[in-house]
């Protein structure tokens, strides 16, 4: 029988698991479309990132918050210029190929560095088992790092916890965290801005202290897999009623 203290802390829990999946959004959103004044001025506004509800306690875990706030601090009172330049790098990453580091996963685990293949295959079917699917995978393709995220968002805000923690542990271990280390510290060193920058290496910092709390509250042991090479373990295909995806500019992609 649950008693209140179990429910005290169960409610605490999903707290943290809803303040988790709004951070993790907002990441969705900031690689998903280039920014604007608004959006930037709306960072400043909030002295991004205020407060994190992951632990900071490695030096890497501080660099990567230092950088992304001194990059925010930096752009709140943006002119033309940096807006342009931000627009021009954020094409140059997402967009272009310029920088030959794509934002997608198949391009980093497929043996030959080919876009939608397998690797976005095994993706689409974790999305199939939990019902969503992205809008148009010809335009955006659903490997893409900025769905991803949004999944995990949405993995965290399941109604079970146990669920909630093995679901979205499993699927950074088989999928995001396999090559966002590689990605961010690429896309860190060839960038043109230091917003850009500073969101490539805050990503992965946030994405690996959600895992590292996720396991340790549900006893889920880190399951790494070679970025290349060898089987990949995969979702389940599931008969699901799917929902697509839309976009909307300066928003977090929903499913």
């Amino acid at each position: 029988m649950e008693n209140d203290a179990d429910r005290a802390s169960g409610a605490s829990f999903a707290a943290w698991r809803a303040e988790m999946a709004k951070e993790v959004r907002t990441l969705a959103a900031l690689h998903a479309a280039e920014v604007d004044v608004e959006v930037i001025r709306r960072l400043g506004a909030a002295n991004y990132p205020a407060e994190s509800v992951l632990p900071i306690d490695d030096d890497d875990s501080r660099r990567a918050v230092d950088l992304m706030r001194q990059a925010v601090f930096e752009l709140r009172d943006p002119t033309s210029q940096q807006i342009d330049e931000l627009a021009v790098d954020y094409a140059a990453i997402y967009l272009t190929g310029a920088l030959h580091l794509s934002p997608n996963e198949s391009a980093w685990l497929d043996e030959d560095h080919l876009e939608r293949q397998q690797p976005m295959f095994e993706v689409r079917n974790w999305y199939q088992r939990h019902g969503v699917r992205a809008a148009d995978w010809r335009c955006r393709s659903e490997d893409n790092l900025s769905l991803q995220l949004t999944f995990i968002a949405m993995l965290l805000e399941l109604e079970d916890q146990d669920a909630a923690m093995s679901e979205a542990a499993t699927f950074m271990d088989q999928h995001l965290l396999r090559w966002l280390g590689d990605f961010g510290s690429g896309v860190a060193q060839r960038c043109s801005t230091k917003f850009y920058a500073a969101l490539a290496l805050y990503t992965h910092s946030v994405t690996v202290g959600l895992r590292a709390v996720v396991g340790e509250l549900g006893g889920i042991p880190r399951f790494e897999i070679p970025a290349s090479g060898g089987a990949r373990p995969t979702g389940q295909q599931s008969d699901a009623a799917v929902q697509p995806m839309h976009y909307f500019p300066g928003a977090a992609p929903s499913w």
